[in-house]
């Protein structure tokens, strides 16, 4: 917050320019009307008065979308002709409330700094990045990043020590002159003007709020079917027919929110932008929606509609001959109704339409309570269904039964069956866990006896050798015994 104070002598003038701004504001015809399009450049003129016994200088406005054309400065009691400029990224009938802010300067030696200006630095860069102050007065970085700074201020050519972020760092600005800040990493500076003759001073009593309706539309284009794969299609009352068509965007401007439309149509792309001179192939699908003979044995002219937010409606005419069917229409009740299914019946008596009772497919299934699961499935997929559960089922109702036998025969509980069952499991794994220990023992004594016998053969042979070898050196005088 800037706290800045004024000298003893001259508080009578200080005091009667703020009674006077309380009752002074800049003012203006509002609303205002503006017809822009959407996010293209549009200026509008409007005329601001300053009523106030002392100059505005530097009128700007508070919006990012609404900005004050070149530096306007209003002279006490007198009006301007000022010159917004208008850019928005939305389209529609928008209402906005511009403030535009005024300037009134006060000479520096009138001032006494109480606390530094300060300068908020975040990710979004620093706030605020153009500030004028009087010689001698001192700045604030506040550090409200998430992580240390550093800054490099103007004349300085390096950055300087590391500022920890919830930190700040406090300089003082003796001489004139503009001093850009940089802010690493990356951050977005700005520009401190320090002047020794006057500087703006900004009250809200100055201020003006500007309701601002906003027409904001898109610049038209020009859209064309460049290229369709039929136009003349016979289908059946019940059936469908596929095809596409090429779309391009002829104009010089992007076309916008393209909504394609048609009775009895679906498309396969929509609600989508084009770019000027793109092209893009929709394919779609006819499905008939017919109710009644008359109908049939004639062609309908149908339209694909072709529209968007910058585009004017653009047709399709689709040709669609229908042959002939007989189609009963009215009211199940009625006697005509039944008399056409007799019809339909007697040629085609399978049909699950001509079921006079509901089809068993599997006669006494017992029924579970399962969660509905939504499936597309055929008759033979049902019956394929039913038929593997119940061989599931079937083999669980067999073992059950064959216990129930056993336990009968026994003169035993079906629960002493049981218990049988499961310790003869558990002595069979006992007794599987013995012979394995077994095995491993007899094929360790095996190959431990293999190996015993080939150390003593081998000791055993190599002893014959050596008794042969003595007999041959010695001869028979017995030295070699």
């Amino acid at each position: 917050m800037e706290l800045r104070g004024i000298k003893r002598g001259v508080v009578p003038l200080f005091t009667m320019l703020f009674c006077l701004s309380l009752i002074s504001a800049l003012t203006t015809t509002s609303p205002q009307t503006a017809n822009v399009y959407y996010n293209i450049e549009t200026q509008i003129v409007i005329n601001i008065t300053n009523p106030s016994n002392y100059d505005i200088f530097g009128v700007k406005t508070n919006s990012s979308i609404v900005s004050v054309v070149g530096v306007v400065d209003i002279p006490a009691l007198s009006s301007k002709n000022v010159t917004l400029k208008i850019k928005t990224a939305e389209v529609g009938n928008l209402t906005r409330y511009i403030t535009l802010m005024g300037y009134k300067k006060i000479s520096c030696s009138n001032i006494t700094q109480s606390e530094p200006h300060q300068i908020n630095i975040s990710g979004y860069g620093s706030a605020p990045n153009f500030l004028s102050i009087c010689t001698g007065e001192s700045v604030s970085f506040f550090n409200n990043y998430d992580s240390w700074i550093k800054l490099k201020i103007y004349p300085d050519v390096d950055y300087g020590n590391q500022i920890p972020t919830q930190s700040n760092y406090v300089k003082s600005f003796s001489s004139e002159g503009n001093y850009p800040f940089y802010v690493y990493p990356l951050i977005p500076g700005g520009i401190i003007n320090v002047t020794s003759i006057d500087i703006p001073i900004h009250s809200t009593n100055d201020d003006f709020i500007l309701t601002l309706y906003i027409n904001s539309i898109l610049e038209g284009t020009n859209m064309q079917v460049q290229s369709i794969s039929n136009t003349n299609f016979t289908i059946s009352y019940s059936g469908t027919a596929d095809g596409f068509f090429v779309l391009k965007n002829t104009g010089d401007k992007k076309a916008i929110n393209i909504k394609l439309d048609g009775d009895w149509f679906t498309f396969d792309k929509n609600n989508f932008d084009l770019d000027i001179g793109a092209t893009k192939a929709v394919n779609f699908m006819i499905s008939p929606l017919i109710t009644a003979t008359s109908d049939t044995n004639k062609t309908h002219i149908k339209q694909i509609k072709i529209s968007g937010d910058n585009i004017n409606l653009t047709t399709q005419d689709i040709n669609i001959f229908i042959p002939y069917s007989s189609i009963v229409e009215g009211n199940i009740t009625s006697a005509e109704w039944w008399n056409a299914k007799k019809v339909f019946c007697t040629l085609f008596p399978s049909s699950p339409y001509c079921a006079t009772e509901p089809i068993i497919i599997e006669k006494e299934v017992p029924e579970y309570g399962c969660p509905d699961v939504l499936a597309n499935l055929s008759a033979v997929d049902v019956q394929e269904a039913l038929r593997q559960a119940l061989k599931a089922y079937d083999s669980a109702e067999n073992a059950n039964n064959f216990l129930k036998l056993l336990a009968n025969s026994m003169n035993m509980t079906e629960e002493q069956i049981r218990v049988l069952l499961n310790e003869s499991i558990s002595t069979g794994n006992e007794n599987k866990k013995s012979i394995d220990d077994l095995t491993a023992t007899t094929i360790i004594t095996i190959f431990g006896t293999l190996f015993v016998v080939g150390i003593l053969g081998t000791g055993y042979y190599m002893w014959r050798g050596y008794k042969r070898k003595q007999k041959e050196i010695f001869g028979n005088n017995g030295r070699g015994k």
